[in-house]
């Protein structure tokens, strides 16, 4: 029986190295999705390819920044769409971009993307840090990976719209609004939820590294620092 992924990475490849002989002629990206794992990169990621005036790279995860800096700039040129082309909706002069979320904490990516990308805009999507690790262990134990048993996190209220709103007044792009926003990824629905001893054990964990950032992102002494729009007391 053939794998599909097998399929898949081949007819990656030979896309990529046919679009290499006009990489020159390639932009490299407007703008990057990087995060942690389950911030809902792939969810944003599936919201900004449907935009009428976005096109994204060959593949999702093109991890040049992380991982495959030695092929050069021409190979990565080439994951991405001519900046202007014709495709089933118009003719566009779209902004193009790729969602590698391990750049966040790739210790050379960063310092790369000052070097190929100095203009380039970041959208870095975080989570509350006592739900994140949570849902991250559900999916570890999802997978087989986590052989400790524990409940799982309550799943917390979305509130997608309003921060797709704010994305796409960051990259300047028209407003626009999916039919709907599905969650493009694998979930811990139907577990229990959290207990409370072990939420307050995270709280009081996260809590100086929550001051922290509230510090760096000028959120401190804000009502709800992570609402949208935040607002200040």
């Amino acid at each position: 029986m053939i794998d599909s992924s097998m399929v898949g990475g081949a007819v990656h490849a030979v896309k990529a190295s046919t679009r290499q002989s006009t990489s020159g002629f390639r932009p490299l990206p407007d703008f990057l999705i990087i995060g942690g794992q389950r911030c809902a990169t792939t969810s944003l990621y599936y919201y900004l390819r449907a935009h009428l005036q976005v096109l994204p790279a060959l593949t999702k995860e093109v991890r040049f920044l992380a991982l495959h800096w030695s092929r050069g700039e021409g190979w990565y040129r080439a994951q991405f769409p001519r900046r202007a082309r014709k495709t089933s909706r118009r003719v566009i002069a779209p902004l193009t971009f790729e969602a590698t979320p391990y750049c966040l904490a790739h210790p050379l990516a960063a310092a790369r993307a000052a070097q190929l990308l100095p203009d380039v805009k970041r959208l870095v999507l975080l989570r509350d840090p006592v739900t994140r690790p949570w849902s991250h262990y559900r999916h570890m134990v999802r997978l087989g990976l986590e052989p400790l048993s524990a409940e799982a996190i309550a799943k917390e209220p979305a509130r997608p719209a309003g921060g797709y709103a704010r994305v796409l007044e960051f990259l300047v792009l028209p407003a626009w609004t999916p039919a709907s926003f599905p969650i493009h990824t694998r979930n811990t629905r139907g577990s229990p939820a959290m207990s409370t001893e072990i939420r307050r054990r995270l709280e009081e964990h996260f809590a100086p590294a929550i001051r922290q950032l509230e510090q760096l992102l000028g959120r401190a002494g804000l009502d709800d620092p992570w609402a949208f729009p935040a607002t200040r007391t």
